[in-house]
């Protein structure tokens, strides 16, 4: 897989999110014609940011994994995501 598309309400928020903490600043992003915002990793993958007008229903079961060397790594992850105020899901 080279791309995922996702669904957002706010963009430049969700932007802020996957370039800071997910590594998703390698090249500049790329606003397309029809206003899907495209982020890029440095290994070459890309994230498509799509407007959502409408609440997004979350299944229970949506989420994604990171790879964490050890469970230091985890805290120090979770803090950095506290600190800047992104709410966690148990």
């Amino acid at each position: 897989m080279d791309h995922l598309a996702i669904p957002v309400r706010d963009q430049e928020r969700s932007r802020r999110f996957y370039e800071t903490h997910r590594g998703f600043g390698a090249q500049p992003a790329r606003r397309y014609d029809d206003g899907v915002l495209m982020l890029y990793s440095a290994a070459g993958f890309a994230l498509a940011l799509g407007h959502a007008v409408d609440e997004i229903a979350r299944p229970s079961w949506m989420h994604f994994g990171i790879g964490l060397p050890d469970r230091a790594a985890v805290r120090a992850a979770r803090d950095r995501l506290v600190a800047d105020g992104i709410e966690l899901v148990d």
